[in-house]
């Protein structure tokens, strides 16, 4: 059965200090929670994000529009890892993206970078 998940409580979430990443596995409602995330993003480094490659769930937003949209909030696709393949196939359907802001400098110091 579905969770519902308050949005206000990802924006509460934004008073945290030292908020470095977000995950987000939430089976077709990632944009939505992004939406509902608005003010923490502001005040994260990274977030990781299952996107499908298909449509899986009804109404979901799929990887490239995903991608479009981390763009647009300021953040920079770094990695790709598999999550979810088609058993009989083999066929990949899901992936985690890493996404880190485009401001982000790994140079200027390295104990900053977010972890999962």
């Amino acid at each position: 059965m579905p969770r519902r998940i308050n949005s206000s409580s990802l924006s509460s979430a934004s008073r945290c200090q030292n908020t470095s990443g977000f995950a987000n596995s939430v089976r077709g409602y990632e944009s939505q929670v992004l939406a509902g995330a608005a003010q923490l993003l502001n005040h994260i480094l990274a977030v990781q994000l299952e996107m499908s490659l298909l449509p899986l769930y009804e109404g979901e937003t799929l990887m490239p529009q995903m991608h479009a949209a981390m763009t647009a909030k300021g953040f920079d696709l770094w990695d790709l890892e598999p999550s979810f393949r088609d058993s009989a196939t083999g066929r990949l359907l899901q992936l985690d993206g890493i996404f880190i802001r485009s401001s982000f400098d790994p140079s200027f110091n390295p104990s900053a970078r977010p972890t999962f």
